[in-house]
């Protein structure tokens, strides 16, 4: 599993993303259901399984005691597998190609690089436009959250 670094620059685009965002009308939870079983609609039976999985335990990385979110977003811990489990779902509605039709090893950690970094960005930019944002140590250190998520991953994998 791949962690997501940002720098200052990195923070800035995605905050000034999250601000045009805030312009846009968000989908309905309908419409992201519906997104979601056309999308569903294509995939392998296999494919459809990772997809299912991936929703469970990438929502349970980023949301893992003391890692990113739960430190850096402190007010979003009680909602916080809810809202993450919507941003996979919709990473994967709107990139159905990133679902592996045959999964093995090679294929599922390639997809789930990609899905990850999505719904990462896509959960800290809704956190950071609900106004959760908390400063506390370590928020700005990319080093070590890249570090914390992947003993967290590596804890989750064993648990297989």
């Amino acid at each position: 599993m791949v962690a997501i670094a940002y720098d200052g620059a990195m923070r800035n685009l995605l905050l000034c993303l999250v601000l045009l965002g805030a312009c846009d009308k968000k989908p309905s939870e309908g419409e992201r259901a519906k997104a979601l079983d056309t999308a569903r609609a294509k995939w392998s039976p296999a494919g459809a399984q990772w997809a299912d999985r991936m929703v469970v335990m990438l929502s349970k990385l980023m949301c893992a005691d003391g890692g990113y979110i739960v430190t850096c977003f402190p007010k979003a811990t009680a909602d916080c597998l809810t809202i993450a489990a919507t941003q996979v779902k919709t990473c994967l509605a709107t990139n159905p190609e990133w679902v592996p039709q045959d999964v093995n090893r090679q294929t599922g950690e390639a997809a789930g690089a990609k899905l990850g970094e999505c719904s990462g960005s896509q959960l800290e930019m809704e956190l950071r436009r609900r106004d959760w944002f908390t400063d506390t140590p370590h928020c700005h250190d990319n080093d070590f959250w890249r570090q914390a998520t992947e003993q967290e991953a590596i804890k989750q994998t064993k648990g297989l």
